[in-house]
Parts: C-alpha cells; structure tokens; sequence
C-alpha cells in the first residue's frame, strides 16, 4: 500500500501505523521522503521519526527550512525535541504569514524564551493574538483569565465574494481561546522575565522534566495533548501509547504504565535519541 499511485492511501497508511517494522522503514522512507505529492512528505516525516529513522529528522529540519506552508505536526516535532537551531527555524517561521499560526502554535511546545518573547509580540490587534497568547501561556503558566484577558474584538466583516472565495468560515477551535490583553501580559513578564532561563525548556512555568510531561498530559488542556503524547511515545521510543481519544479509563492505565516506566523515558533531543 505505501506503493500506492494514489497520495491518499499512502498518506493514510503512514497515520494509520504507530511505527514502521524497520525492515519496511529503512526500505520505503527514503523514497517518500523526496515524494512531492501532496501530504507525503508530511506523513513521513511523523512515521520516520516514530519508527526511530534519524533521515526523517534531517527531512523535518529541511521542509522547516523551505519556508512553504507545511504539516503543522513538523513544526511541532522541531519545537518539541529541537536544539537552538531549530527553534532560530521556528522563530523565522512567523514571519511568513501563511506560516504564522501554525508556527506559534509550535513555539508553545518549544517551552524556551525567546519564543514566549516572540508570542508577547504578536499579542495584539490581529488574528493571532489569541493563538500567541496560548502559546505564551503554556511557556510560562500564566493563566489568561481576569486582568489578562482583553475586550472582544470587533468581528471582521466578510470579505466581498469575488475577493476570497476560499477563506475559512466556519468557526474554528481557536475563536473560543481568550484574547490576551497585551499591556497587562507584558507588566506581568516584565517581573516574571527573571524566573526564566535563557536555554532551558518550560512546560507550563516549570522546567521541562519528564514528570512535567506527564502531569501535563494528565491535567493540561486537550488541545494540546495529542502533540504531548506524541512527544512521549517518542521519548519512550515507542513504549507508551498514549491515547488521547480513547475512553478516560484507558488513558489513566496508560498514564500510569507510563509512570511504571518513567526510568525508560529520554528527556534529551531527538536527534540523540534518533542515533543522530
């Protein structure tokens, strides 16, 4: 099936599988990974590294490199298990706009600085001030609630028909987020800055740990626990499967299995736990 002429079916077997037998991995990655239709490359590049391939690291950083929109899910891994490099990546990715919201969406998993610093700029009036502000608030554990959080914005009216028939209408998961009030946020990190460490990785305020990433994934917000539990099955190197859609009795087993390994887990970069 990962033969298939058809993008679809390929792309559709590379989610359906936790990991690739390395036999069949080592066989067909490098061919998909320089496989230009639509959603391949992407795919790929999730299966490769979950199947413990390091090609499918250095794939990740290139298509990052590109600057063309691409999975939002690369850019995560890059945020997740990158080194300073990558986030220098994920920073510039915020400057091309069709890149910007998936970009920031990343620069929360980053957990460093400087990417809570770029988020504080792009809290004001636009489209993604309130996807910063959640990004922002999952670096440094600031709850975006009373002072925090600014007045409604005034609903943008559609655009005329012939100007953009392919924009988005429906309501997307990212309108019910609280809009940050930016001057009050910024009074706040002005005193907070110091806490943080320029270097390190935090995971709502706290520094990164692997018990951090598993309160998180038990009492964080759902939005944000797929992409966690991914980072954990690759920490575990594909130990712990953590379901984030199955019954909440399921996923409190798996959270506790993951507990029971917590001695297996790597808190290092992926490239290192990758062999690279």
């Amino acid at each position: 099936m990962l033969g298939s002429p058809d993008a679809r079916v390929v792309v559709a077997v590379l989610r359906a599988m936790p990991s690739l037998p390395r036999d069949v991995a080592s066989r067909e990655l490098p061919r998909l990974l320089v496989d230009a239709r639509p959603g391949v490359r992407e795919a790929v590049i999730t299966a490769g590294m979950m199947s413990g391939i390091n090609a499918a690291w250095d794939a990740c950083r290139k298509v990052v490199d590109s600057r063309t929109r691409v999975d939002r899910t690369s850019l995560v891994l890059l945020a997740l298990g990158g080194d300073e490099r990558d986030l220098v990546r994920l920073l510039a990715c915020t400057g091309v706009e069709a890149m910007r919201e998936d970009s920031l969406w990343a620069l929360g998993f980053s957990g460093r600085v400087e990417a809570a610093e770029a988020c504080l700029e792009f809290m004001g009036p636009g489209p993604v001030a309130a996807l910063a502000g959640e990004s922002f608030s999952a670096i440094t554990g600031l709850k975006l609630e009373g002072t925090f959080v600014g007045g409604e914005e005034e609903e943008e009216p559609l655009p005329p028909l012939e100007e953009d028939l392919s924009r988005e209408l429906e309501p997307q998961p990212e309108d019910a987020l609280p809009v940050p009030a930016r001057e009050a946020v910024a009074a706040w990190w002005k005193e907070a800055r110091k806490d943080f460490a320029r270097g390190t990785r935090y995971l709502r305020g706290r520094a990164f740990s692997l018990d951090g990433l598993l309160d998180e994934l038990e009492r964080g917000p759902m939005r944000r626990r797929h992409m966690l539990a991914l980072e954990l099955f690759l920490r575990s190197q594909g130990a712990c499967q953590l379901q984030t859609r199955a019954f909440t009795q399921r996923q409190h087993a798996g959270l506790a299995q993951a507990r029971e390994m917590r001695g297996r887990l790597s808190a290092s970069a992926f490239p290192r736990i990758l062999g690279g």
